[in-house]
């Protein structure tokens, strides 16, 4: 008798998010972020929104807010879904772009701008 091995499954693409947020947009959704020290466990791990505590979040449909230090020096990695993240850039223009020279002349402003403006859009959807 001939055993067939079995198929082995094709390995997955990791699912990354939709959206690239660079460091300068990070930087200006981590000014609204709450005390790391007091959100849940599934907030510090970026299971669920670390503004709503909606979850369990999807890696396509969330919006990754880096790697933060608490004050008590644990190590969180605050995820927001779209609609929360779509609101705090909403605020985050309000700050960046009355400050920002290339906002401040041209239409497409700069890449912060440009990416706050794409999570606002993104978090009414």
């Amino acid at each position: 008798m001939t055993t067939v091995p079995s198929p082995t499954p094709a390995a997955a693409e990791p699912a990354g998010p939709l959206l690239e947020v660079p460091d300068g947009v990070l930087a200006v959704l981590a000014l609204s972020l709450p005390n790391l020290d007091a959100v849940t466990d599934g907030q510090a791990r970026g299971a669920d929104c670390v503004w709503c505590n909606r979850g369990p979040l999807l890696t396509e449909t969330s919006i990754y807010l880096g790697e933060h230090k608490s004050h008590t020096s644990l190590t969180r990695f605050p995820r927001s879904c779209r609609p929360c993240a779509g609101e705090r850039a909403y605020s985050g223009l309000f700050r960046h772009a009355p400050d920002c020279e290339e906002c401040c002349a041209a239409a497409p402003g700069c890449e912060v701008g440009r990416v706050l403006n794409r999570l606002v859009r993104e978090g009414r959807r």
